[in-house]
């Protein structure tokens, strides 16, 4: 009987390493860290073998010859150390007193957030937001106010009017907006003007603010100082152009191409009519040898121009396939047997390399 004992406590033993490891997960559903019975509930089950050399002990038996109530005082200090440098210590502590671990509260005439005391911040007239009030966003509760500041994760967001500040979603993040200033993320946005900001519908990783000669272009928040408002074309969520420049973000890129003429083929090619070039951000280039007429997507980044054949690496290189019969080339399926996507009349090819027959 007493070796079956010691079997069993010995093999749920062994799960304790991992648990103790994976016990963070135990708190990553939303507001987790703040229920009373899921804290205390979590830590109770991590100090299982506690209670297990505690049993033992109460019936006199012993661990392989050791001393019972010796293993639980052993295994309390462990936990001791592991709940003190993992932060559960002070998570109990805080859920005891009412105080959030996370988020935004009010306890006692004091503000918190994520357990740290907002010293500035008015209890009476404070008001922390939710999801709910801003179409759900989870951005909307890093957000609160009283009657002199606007905070941001439990800072206070510098040059704000109070009295005249609001919550908007456009595009599809939140933005603060007062009669002068725009905020995102909790810092203004330089040169945005409220009363005309707005993100570009399909690609709000860009923006634009004001009219006529006083328009200006964001990109990711920050404005796009040589962008000509006017002439600016949205591409996609990182390329845009106007007629003397095209940019990767905020970053003129590929000199030497057209930007009348310059349009996407797909996320990795781009052509003018005197050219085809490789979208690799700042790396973009000329693809030398590809005539953009003749230009033509296969699938799988393998395109045709005439008679040759290149594969795009993605955010990587452009190769061109050498001995590669280009009449007869078709990008198929992966097809287990052979390992292969490509194919021409004499061979199998994968993500651009040649496989031997």
């Amino acid at each position: 009987m007493k070796l079956a004992i010691n079997i069993i406590v010995t093999f749920a033993l062994c799960w304790w390493p991992l648990i103790l490891m994976m016990s963070p997960m135990m708190f990553d559903a939303p507001d987790s860290e703040n229920d009373k019975s899921i804290v205390i509930g979590g830590l109770l089950f991590m100090s299982y073998p506690v209670i297990l050399f505690l049993l033992l002990g109460l019936f006199g038996a012993e661990f392989y010859g050791i001393n019972s109530w010796r293993l639980a005082i052993i295994s309390a200090v462990i936990l001791a150390l592991i709940f003190t440098v993992f932060g559960y210590a002070s998570m109990v502590s805080n859920v005891m007193r009412g105080i959030p671990n996370s988020g935004y509260g009010v306890v006692d005439g004091q503000v918190y957030y994520n357990a740290r005391p907002i010293k500035q911040a008015d209890a009476a007239s404070f008001h922390a937001f939710q999801r709910e009030e801003f179409g759900y966003l989870h951005s909307a509760q890093s957000y609160a106010k009283d009657h002199q500041h606007l905070y941001y994760q439990g800072n206070v967001v510098a040059n704000v009017d109070i009295t005249n500040v609001e919550g908007k979603v456009l595009g599809s993040n939140l933005y603060w907006l007062t009669d002068h200033t725009v905020i995102y993320q909790g810092t203004v946005i330089n040169g945005a003007d409220p009363q005309s900001f707005q993100p570009f519908k399909q690609y709000t990783s860009w923006a634009s603010s004001g009219t006529g000669d006083d328009k200006h272009i964001f990109y990711q928040h920050q404005r796009l100082e040589q962008a000509d408002a006017a002439t600016f074309e949205i591409l996609d969520h990182s390329y845009a152009k106007d007629r003397q420049h095209i940019y990767y973000g905020l970053t003129p890129i590929l000199e030497e191409a057209d930007p009348i003429h310059f349009m996407l083929l797909d996320e990795y090619v781009a052509r003018d009519e005197d050219a085809v070039y490789f979208l690799n951000g700042t790396d973009s280039h000329r693809i030398a040898l590809a005539t953009p007429q003749e230009f033509t997507a296969l699938g799988r980044n393998y395109y045709k121009s005439q008679d040759r054949i290149f594969y795009i690496e993605a955010y990587q290189a452009v190769h061109v396939l050498e001995g590669v019969d280009a009449q007869t080339f078709e990008v198929t399926d992966y097809d287990s047997e052979t390992g292969s996507d490509a194919r021409d009349a004499q061979h199998w090819y994968l993500s651009g390399e040649r496989i031997a027959r």
